[in-house]
């Protein structure tokens, strides 16, 4: 009974605090487990392919087009039980508050940023953009990713990959969002997300 009363009282926690996108229930917590088990041993691109989004202005989609995702309750569920499944470990619907927790109040998106250029991202911003309203990142983080080289071998390719947290009363979920990157005047990244059709 007690335990119950937990999972009851976990829910409507989580549904008060964390649901940015889409509301946060038994099912949900279920169906993204689910999903992270069912998926567990696919390519990570593949993996986050229903949340992710390319550059705006990306002719041609390479290893090196720059794309962001967003990080709904439903994704971060799963991950979390895709890594457990990838350690061998126990896959709890339990521990949904524990995964959710430093996400509470945020929209996070990911990014992953390519150029020619070391170090192009050393001093990215990020904001997102609704028709008149332009909200700036609470939090930003950054860590340089791999050096590889263009489809010729000609030219190296740096990366970055991003983590951008958003204050989700700031953010009309019901509309579109722009997800603008600057790195430097030469380098600036746009990413169209329609929040309300992502799980």
């Amino acid at each position: 009974m007690r335990i119950t009363y937990l999972l009851l009282f976990l829910l409507f926690w989580l549904c008060a605090t964390c649901a940015a996108v889409s509301p946060v229930t038994a099912d949900s917590i279920a169906a993204a487990q689910e999903y992270g088990k069912d998926q567990a041993r696919v390519a990570l691109s593949d993996f986050f392919k229903p949340w992710t989004v390319y550059e705006e202005s990306a002719d041609k989609l390479t290893v090196a087009t720059d794309c962001a995702y967003l990080y709904t309750p439903f994704l971060l569920l799963a991950s979390d039980s895709r890594d457990k499944i990838l350690s061998r470990q126990v896959v709890d619907p339990a521990d949904a508050d524990k995964v959710l927790a430093e996400y509470n109040g945020y929209l996070v998106f990911g990014a992953t940023l390519f150029s020619d250029k070391p170090d192009f991202a050393g001093n990215a911003t990020a904001v997102i953009i609704q028709g008149k309203n332009t909200i700036k990142a609470e939090l930003f983080y950054r860590s340089d990713g791999d050096t590889t080289t263009d489809s010729q071998g000609q030219t190296k390719i740096f990366s970055t990959k991003c983590y951008i947290y958003f204050a989700a009363r700031n953010v009309d979920i019901n509309k579109l969002a722009v997800l603008q990157i600057t790195c430097s005047k030469h380098h600036k990244s746009r990413f169209y997300f329609d929040l309300a059709k992502f799980r």
